[in-house]
C-alpha cells in the first residue's frame, strides 16, 4: 500500500463512488476540505484503498481478493499495531470477508449507525412555508465567523472557523431577549462534512430551548438552501438518539437503513512501542 498525496486523491474516488449514507463524510477529504490520509495498492489505477480520517474508511473493487490480503496485512502493521482504538467502517463486502480473519485477535465493539434518505416532495408538502413557524422572540441567521464559534464543536471538526466558512454552511437561531451574543445563542444547524454534492447534517438545541421547534425551522432553511445549490443534506444518528430520528421523519425523512461501525481494540502485546 503506498501513501497518496492530496493532488492523487482524485485516483480513489471511484472505488468511494457507491457510498451511501457517508458520502459526504468520504469526499470532504478527497476533495481536501478536511484533512485526512489516503493509503491505496497502486497508484496508476487502484483497485483498493484505504482513507483515514474520522474513521478508518475500506473500499476495492470487486474480485480484488489477492490485492485484498495484501491490504489486510498492511491494516493490521502499519494502522491497527500502531493505535490502541481504530474505528473502522468496511464499504465493500471483499473487506468485510477479509477483515474477518484477523478480528479474532482484537477486541471489538459494533456501533450503528443509522442513515435516512430524504423524501423531497413529503419534505415540501410538510414544511412549505415554515419560516412563519418560527416562535415569536427568535431570528433565524446564517452562521458568521462570530456566531460559528458558538456552533457545537466546530473548530475540532473543521479545524478552524475559517475553513468551516470556506467549505461549509448552516444557520443559528437567535433569543432576541438576550443582549449577550453568546447567550443569545439557542440552536444551530450546519454542515459536519461537505464532499461531492453532499453535506452530513448537525444539529443541536441548547437545553433551555428545546421544544420550542428551533431546530425544525433551522432545519427546514438548512434543507432548502441544501437543495436550492443542488446539495443532498445526508442524515444520520446513532441507535440510541431517537430525538434525532423523530426529527429526521418530521422533516420528511425516510426509508432508515444501517451502517455498521466497528471500534478495534488492539491488545498491548500486539502494539508497537
Amino acid at each position: 500500500m503506498q501513501e497518496l498525496s492530496l493532488s492523487a486523491f482524485e485516483r480513489v474516488k471511484p472505488l468511494f463512488h457507491h457510498v451511501r449514507g457517508l458520502h459526504a463524510a468520504v469526499f470532504t477529504v478527497l476533495e481536501g476540505h478536511q484533512a485526512g490520509r489516503v493509503w491505496a495498492d497502486q497508484i496508476a489505477n487502484p483497485n483498493t484503498a484505504v482513507m483515514i480520517s474520522d474513521f478508518c474508511y475500506l473500499t476495492s473493487n470487486p474480485g480484488s481478493s489477492d490485492l485484498q490480503a495484501d491490504a489486510v496485512k498492511w491494516l493490521e502493521a502499519e494502522v491497527l499495531h500502531h493505535r490502541e482504538y481504530t474505528p473502522i467502517v468496511c464499504l465493500t463486502e471483499p473487506w468485510e470477508a477479509a477483515l474477518q480473519t484477523i478480528l479474532p485477535a482484537y477486541g471489538v465493539q459494533r456501533y450503528v449507525l443509522r442513515k435516512f434518505d430524504l423524501d423531497i416532495q413529503r419534505y415540501r408538502e410538510l414544511h412549505t412555508g415554515w419560516q412563519k413557524h418560527i416562535p415569536a422572540g427568535f431570528a433565524l441567521h446564517r452562521l458568521n465567523a462570530q456566531t460559528a464559534l458558538d456552533a457545537d464543536a466546530m473548530a475540532a471538526i473543521w479545524g478552524s472557523v475559517e475553513n468551516f466558512l470556506a467549505h461549509g454552511f448552516g444557520f443559528c437561531m437567535l433569543d432576541e431577549s438576550q443582549s449577550d451574543a453568546h447567550l443569545a445563542f439557542a440552536a444551530s444547524v450546519q454542515t459536519v462534512f461537505v464532499g461531492d454534492h453532499h453535506a452530513e447534517t448537525g444539529v443541536e438545541t441548547r437545553a433551555a430551548y428545546r421544544r420550542k421547534g428551533l431546530a425544525t425551522a433551522l432545519c427546514c432553511a438548512y434543507i432548502d438552501h441544501c437543495l436550492q445549490n443542488g446539495i443532498y443534506p445526508e442524515w444520520g444518528c446513532g441507535d440510541d438518539n431517537e430525538p434525532s430520528e423523530r426529527l429526521a421523519y418530521k422533516l420528511g425523512y425516510t426509508n432508515k437503513h444501517e451502517i455498521t461501525m466497528l471500534y478495534v481494540h488492539t491488545p498491548e502485546h500486539l502494539l508497537e512501542k
